[in-house]
């Protein structure tokens, strides 16, 4: 049987760590304490076989609570003193960012700044197999001169995704604004996309490849090269429709957001199955 106990002197940090490390069957016996001051005992008993579970799910629990409370601050301070960012606005944008990557680095890729990400981990674990108590204020101080650089580096990746982030919003904004002030050629285009795109007219005709590239002969759309070739946008730019109805399987495909950022209330996404001209030819 291992007995460990974590130190905490704030409840919401206390709290977000117990929910974060119960489990039912796996960690036979866990309790939070208030004792003297403001200061919250977290006690925990685990059996040996479920002890690769129990460390795993610790040290995460403690990253989640760093990355709540201490991120937040410490990310700040980098912004302003290693990146020289002073605009509150910019910084607040970035910080949910940051905090996204190091909740979770994988879903980020596998750039060396994202691998920072995971030395908080190996940082952690290591405390945590060597002590039976930890206060938690004192292990983010002790690791702070080690993971310093990491958290500098993952914040220079978290500042590249917010400019990306920025630009694509600009970019957006450019087509909101060009087919707001552009004429309408049709009321209505119908779209299905299952791998690929089908752009249909109201009467259920579908368009033709020729069709499409005498509509983008007819006009030159700089900002459209931003998108890959698999993506016709700039066929539906030009068609420029007043409604858009997309029938698919996947909604929450990006280029699926991408059309209804662009559209908003004017586009209407259905199941691929309710398209009403199946078997239709051009």
């Amino acid at each position: 049987m291992i007995r460990q106990v974590f130190v905490f002197h704030q409840k919401d940090q206390a709290e977000a760590f117990y929910h974060k490390i119960f489990h039912r069957e796996k960690v036979k016996r866990i309790r939070i304490q208030l004792e003297e001051g403001n200061t919250y005992f977290i006690r925990v008993e685990i059996q040996q076989e479920h002890l690769q579970f129990y460390w795993k799910r610790v040290v995460l629990g403690l990253i989640h609570v760093f990355i709540l409370f201490q991120l937040p601050e410490l990310a700040k301070s980098i912004l302003k003193k290693d990146y020289y960012f002073s605009n509150k606005h910019e910084i607040a944008h970035i910080i949910p960012i940051l905090q996204s990557i190091m909740q979770n680095p994988k879903k980020y890729g596998s750039q060396s700044e994202i691998k920072s990400a995971f030395q908080f981990y190996y940082l952690f674990v290591n405390e945590v197999k060597l002590n039976k108590q930890i206060t938690f204020i004192e292990l983010v101080e002790k690791c702070e001169k080690e993971y310093k650089d990491y958290l500098i580096d993952v914040t220079g990746y978290a500042i590249d995704e917010w400019k990306r982030e920025e630009e694509y919003q600009e970019f957006i904004h450019d087509l909101r604004t060009y087919l707001k002030e552009k004429r309408p050629r049709i009321p209505t285009l119908l779209i299905t996309y299952d791998g690929d795109f089908q752009f249909f007219k109201p009467d259920g005709r579908r368009y033709t490849i020729q069709e499409l590239k005498t509509l983008q002969y007819e006009e030159t759309l700089h900002f459209i090269e931003l998108l890959s070739s698999d993506f016709p946008l700039s066929s539906l730019i030009t068609i420029a429709p007043k409604e858009i109805f997309i029938y698919t399987n996947n909604p929450s495909d990006p280029k699926m957001i991408l059309l209804q950022n662009v559209y908003q209330e004017n586009a209407t996404i259905r199941s691929l199955r309710k398209f009403p001209f199946i078997g239709k030819k051009a």
